[in-house]
């Protein structure tokens, strides 16, 4: 697994450089910004929503809550249902260069930690398939950034 993702970090090197540098841009500049902060969730995805039979929605899991711009929450809000999600939200302005940080900011967490899973952790239960798990995504992350960079 380790010649693995140092093969698929050597082939996307220069795509993590200008995630690096793209966010670190986009920091300096929401710096400047005054952004509203609100009481985020900070891990809203499908499995922390419930609706009911009547319809209504329910977030559940308030574990890691945070006070963030609102763009912090929308990380895990991504196409196909990113058109649905927004309209659904209503008519709320939204910060796209916060929500680009935002995201941003995952994708390179999610690599540190793939890394992390494959090089640094020797748990007992951290076993094989969990670290083919963990470049499997290292892959994914980078390859969807590059598939964004063409378009």
């Amino acid at each position: 697994m380790e010649r693995t993702l140092r093969a698929a970090w050597v082939e996307h090197r220069s795509m993590i450089h200008t995630m690096l540098a793209s966010l670190e841009e986009l920091a300096g500049l929401l710096q400047s910004r005054k952004i509203p902060y609100v009481i985020c969730h900070a891990d809203l995805h499908p499995a922390n929503l419930i609706r009911d039979q009547a319809g209504n929605v329910f977030v559940i899991d308030w574990d890691e809550v945070m006070f963030a711009p609102k763009e912090r929450d929308f990380i895990f809000v991504r196409p196909p249902h990113a058109d649905a999600f927004f309209q659904g939200y209503g008519t709320a302005e939204f910060d796209e260069k916060a929500l680009t940080y935002y995201r941003l900011e995952r994708d390179i967490q999610d690599l540190i930690e793939c890394a992390r899973n494959v090089y640094i952790r020797d748990d007992f239960d951290l076993g094989e398939e969990t670290k083919a798990d963990a470049v499997k995504l290292f892959q994914d992350i980078l390859a969807a950034k590059e598939l964004n960079s063409l378009r």
